[in-house]
């Protein structure tokens, strides 16, 4: 349920997925990034890589997939979501 811990087993993934997100900074929403001879490719999910280990251990541990509740993204600079026109758009 929401607010436990994260399984130790998957305590790695935590890490994984923060120095991904943190890679990515100024440049969210992209695929790919080059510059300087350097490029980067951005996976649309940064837990796919990840999936069948956590599928796993849901299925080692007897647990189900759920929904933990919503996040909302707010335009800081006013104006609303693109998708109905204002408001804090929803997933």
């Amino acid at each position: 349920a929401s607010g436990q811990p994260t399984p130790r087993e998957l305590d790695y993934i935590i890490t994984e997925v923060g120095v991904k997100r943190f890679n990515r900074l100024n440049n969210e929403g992209m695929t790919n990034y080059t510059q300087e001879g350097e490029s980067i490719a951005f996976n649309a999910s940064d837990f796919a890589e990840f999936q069948d280990d956590i599928d796993s251990w849901l299925a080692d541990n007897q647990k189900s997939r759920s929904t933990f509740g919503r996040v909302a993204f707010i335009n800081p600079y006013g104006g609303g979501s693109h998708q109905d026109g204002g408001g804090p758009s929803a997933l």
